[in-house]
């Protein structure tokens, strides 16, 4: 009888210490595992991480939540703030003269992800077809040298920005299309979505 309280009582121990471990290591889409959706050196074929872009990044990548983007968007923040951005993280890569710039935002729910994903369709009244979503998932509009690129997977809502394109906005419109299924595809790899 005595063995089996022994075994009963290593048992509910492993068992505490079993939660313990999941409990302070699941992330539930935090910004360490946001992170991960982040593009590695040469994994989109010549793109590299840009650390001059942001003095606050890390080898191209800066975790930002709701009170430091403040520091990172200018002027822009309050507006992703308002409509419920949690956290996110901003990555920034070269490509000879082409530039690319993206943040990777959770908004804790779907619903206020939507919100946002919305007001930039409202904004943005000359968007484009993506292709490959439909405009409630995804659009991508004409900048000066390059596109801009909105979607939401989710809870998480993209924006990215390509430049330096010149006269060749089809290669960035398509390469925009490419970043934004290549997030998509990585949130699904990490269970995020």
């Amino acid at each position: 009888m005595k063995a089996v309280l022994n075994w009963g009582t290593v048992l509910v121990y492993a068992g505490i210490i079993m939660v313990a471990c999941r409990v302070t290591s699941d992330d539930d889409g935090g910004t360490a595992t946001l992170s991960l959706a982040k593009f590695e050196n040469g994994e989109i074929s010549g793109w590299n991480a840009n650390p001059e872009a942001n003095p606050k990044a890390k080898n191209g990548i800066a975790a930002f939540n709701a009170s430091d983007m403040l520091d990172m968007v200018n002027g822009g923040a309050p507006a992703y703030t308002a409509k419920g951005m949690l956290e996110g993280f901003e990555q920034n890569m070269i490509k000879g003269e082409q530039l690319y710039k993206s943040w990777v935002m959770d908004f804790g729910t779907e619903a206020h992800a939507k919100e946002m994903y919305d007001s930039k369709v409202q904004e943005f009244s000359n968007e484009d077809s993506t292709g490959s979503y439909p405009i409630a998932k995804a659009f991508v509009r004409s900048s000066d040298y390059g596109y801009d690129g909105y979607a939401i997977f989710g809870r998480y809502m993209v924006v990215l920005w390509l430049d330096g394109f010149g006269a060749n906005l089809s290669e960035a419109k398509n390469k925009t299309i490419e970043f934004l299924q290549t997030i998509e595809m990585k949130l699904k790899e990490l269970k995020l979505i």
